[in-house]
Formats: C-alpha cells, sequence, structure tokens
C-alpha cells in the first residue's frame, strides 16, 4: 500500500505543474487578446499652427497710358505709391485643421486641400485656388494686388483694386482683363500688380 501511494504522489506533481502552466498560458492569451482589441489611439498632427515670419513683395510692375499704348514706368513708382493703406496686411497667423478648415486669425475659415506640398482653398465658386505651399516646415502664403485706372473714349473713369491668389505676370494680367496694351492711351491711364509672399513658421 505503501508503495501505491508514493507512486499516486509522484504520478500527480507532474499533473499539478502542467495544471499551472495551462493556467499561466489561458491568462496571457486572453491579456494579449485585450491589448489586441483595444490598441493605443494614435496621435494627431492636427491642428498645425503657423505664425508669421516675414513678408515679401515680387514682381512690382507698372504700366502707364501714352499715344503709342502702354509703357512700363515701375521705376518710377513704389507698391505703397499706387495701394497705400490699401496695401494687404497678411494674417498673422493661420491654422490647418483636421477637417480641412482653414483658419485665419482674423476670424475667417475656408475649406482646404493639400496636393503634394502645394495647399487650395474653396472658392465661392466650387472651384479651388492654390494659395501657398509648404516647404522646409514653412508655410508660404500668396496673393496679388492688381491695379487699374482706365479713361475709355466716353469720358468714364474706372478705378479698381482687387486681390487674386494667382501669380500675376505680363500675361496673365491681359489674360485677365478685357483689353490690351495699345487701349492705354492717356497717360493718365495705369496699370499694375504685385505678388506678395507670406512665410509662416509652424508652432510647436
Amino acid at each position: 500500500m505503501k508503495r501505491i501511494v508514493r507512486l499516486f504522489l509522484v504520478t500527480f506533481e507532474p499533473m499539478k505543474v502542467l495544471h499551472y502552466v495551462s493556467i499561466s498560458a489561458l491568462l496571457l492569451f486572453f491579456s494579449c487578446s485585450k491589448e489586441e482589441l483595444n490598441p493605443p489611439a494614435p496621435t494627431s498632427d492636427y491642428p498645425k499652427y503657423f505664425k508669421f515670419d516675414r513678408s515679401e513683395i515680387q514682381d512690382f510692375t507698372v504700366y502707364a497710358g501714352s499715344p503709342n499704348g502702354a509703357k512700363e514706368v515701375t521705376t518710377d513708382y513704389s507698391p505703397d505709391d499706387i495701394w497705400g493703406s490699401r496695401l494687404s496686411i497678411p494674417p498673422q497667423s493661420i491654422t490647418l485643421y483636421s477637417d480641412s478648415i482653414l483658419d485665419f486669425d482674423n476670424g475667417s475659415k475656408k475649406h482646404y486641400k493639400s496636393k503634394e506640398d502645394s495647399i487650395y482653398i474653396r472658392e465661392s465658386d466650387e472651384s479651388w485656388s492654390k494659395i501657398g505651399y509648404k516647404k522646409n516646415g514653412k508655410l508660404i502664403y500668396h496673393v496679388a494686388l492688381i491695379y487699374t485706372y482706365l479713361r475709355p473714349d466716353e469720358g468714364v473713369q474706372m478705378l479698381s483694386i482687387e486681390n487674386s491668389y494667382q501669380v500675376f505676370n505680363y500675361n496673365l494680367f491681359f489674360k485677365t482683363y478685357p483689353f490690351s496694351p495699345s487701349d492705354l492711351n492717356s497717360s493718365l491711364e495705369k496699370i499694375a500688380w504685385c505678388n506678395i509672399y507670406t512665410t509662416y513658421g509652424s508652432v510647436q
């Protein structure tokens, strides 16, 4: 009888160890399964804040009328001579949100989309205009100023000061407006444009 009991005990010990190992493996399985079902929430890069760094006027151009049509007189003027207090004051900050909303610091909000490094906003007519691009962690925002002062044959004067997100040059100006350089026959008539590039640094 003693021998039988001893054999039973010897046989029982390995089974006890196996029992403990099985429970540990089961607990480990449920622990791993729980982690897989509840992965850590991904961190978002939004909102992205950009603060004003510097602004630069480029491509400033002025044409005046003459008996032979428009002639360039850029060196006779400065941007302040043309636009004065109407020179665009760039936003001091721009914020990009994950729901495709772009927020200027003046409270103006626009729907935007990104394509590669370029940023576009949706206009009221549902078209998309490129307003800038990202480069080396910075955001470069663009706006053009356009000035026209014309005196048609009827004697009615026309003054127009506009903004545009397009990058203006000679060809685009006369493609956009319904007159040609030869139509500027009076020395009082004047057209001008410039492109303003504003750089914003990323705020972490």
